[in-house]
């Protein structure tokens, strides 16, 4: 009786720490305010080539926006980069690699951005506030 329990003990171990291959990652960790941990996952979701193009999309979105909180910059533009080709009419992927750009230094191409931003939704406050704090700026 004792040897089933250490093997029935063993078996729910071994279960815990070496979750099935299949599911390598839970999608809703993309969303974590951990930084790494959304990174990761986020990156777990774009590589695994089996998401829908949407699906590719928000991961791209949520891993830059974790780039930037770590300060990654480079790394967060590039995903909005990728998300901008996916979706080059989606005002809130030229927004947030506004912010990258401008955290970065880059006034000149966030002022493209947060105009662009104007040109597909024109009542949009904050790239009109964004706008005005780079003017100020100067």
């Amino acid at each position: 009786m004792k040897r089933l329990i250490r093997i029935f003990g063993l078996v729910a171990l071994m279960t815990a720490c070496f979750p099935p291959a299949a599911r390598a990652y839970d999608s809703a960790d993309c969303l974590s305010p951990n930084p790494d941990l959304a990174i990761s996952v986020c990156s777990a979701i774009i590589d695994a080539g089996t998401e829908t193009k949407e699906n590719i999309a928000v991961a791209y979105r949520l891993r830059g926006i974790a780039y930037g909180k770590k300060g990654n910059d480079g790394l967060a533009i590039k995903d909005f980069d990728k998300l901008i080709a996916l979706y080059p009419k989606n005002a809130n992927a030229y927004f947030r690699r506004a912010l990258a750009y401008e955290h970065s230094g880059n006034a000149k191409k966030a002022g493209a951005d947060y105009r662009k931003v104007l040109s597909l939704n024109p009542d949009d406050q904050d790239a009109l506030q964004a706008l005005e704090r780079l003017k100020s700026a100067q």
